[in-house]
């Protein structure tokens, strides 16, 4: 993750590239500013084949897909309502994985069962639960932000809960378009107060972390 460098007295830490490329693709779904009614169709499909005493690998692989909006359809069959070919690819590559099968298509069929098989994997009820638990606990920070009410320090910390939780919210999302959730889901509402109230602790949270990590002159 990290890289050390020595210059004298001073030892410097930077990010590795891998542990960049990382964080960006962390922070494009974070803070994305999704339309959740355009939905062109299109899915993406992967089936992989591992070795059974590889749980680590496994492990891995699953839990990228996760971050990717993939959720299992059958144990080693994974589906998003998305187009992330180019993105599992990548996946994959870094993995070393290469007994795997990807496609995406706008006629793939789910059938009553596999249907409704992949709906209880969503966890539908459990996420909208999620979501208006983070609208009940942030709701009082994101009025605060509105109005300016915040000093940098105090700033700081709540985005930093705030990004916290949503990142864990996001996570455990499928992205699903809104064809596949009930009318009164809550994701629209939560994304709007998250990215309004990131954006509005952004400038203050900036100035207390750059106070925090100024580093002094050595005599």
């Amino acid at each position: 993750m990290l890289e050390r460098t020595k210059e004298g007295r001073r030892t410097s830490y930077r990010l590795t590239d891998p542990a960049s490329q990382t964080l960006r693709r962390g922070a494009r779904r974070i803070f994305a500013r999704t339309d959740e009614n355009a939905w062109n169709g299109l899915w993406t499909l992967i089936a992989f084949t591992l070795p059974l005493d590889d749980a680590n690998q496994r492990r891995l692989l699953r839990a990228r897909l996760r971050w990717l909006t993939f959720w299992p359809l059958y144990d080693a069959t994974w589906v998003t309502p998305h187009d992330r070919y180019d993105e599992v690819r990548e996946q994959l590559s870094e993995l070393g994985i290469t007994d795997a099968v990807v496609l995406r298509s706008h006629d793939l069929e789910l059938l009553p069962s596999g249907r409704a098989r992949l709906e209880a994997a969503w966890r539908i009820d459990e996420l909208a639960a999620g979501y208006q638990d983070f609208l009940a606990r942030h709701r009082d920070v994101a009025r605060r932000a509105a109005e300016g009410g915040l000093s940098p320090a105090a700033a700081l910390v709540a985005r930093t809960e705030l990004v916290n939780d949503w990142r864990a919210l996001v996570g455990d999302d499928p992205d699903l378009p809104a064809k596949f959730l009930p009318p009164s889901f809550p994701r629209a509402e939560a994304r709007v107060m998250f990215l309004s109230t990131s954006d509005a602790l952004a400038g203050p949270a900036q100035l207390r972390f750059e106070e925090l990590v100024q580093t002094p002159e050595w005599p």
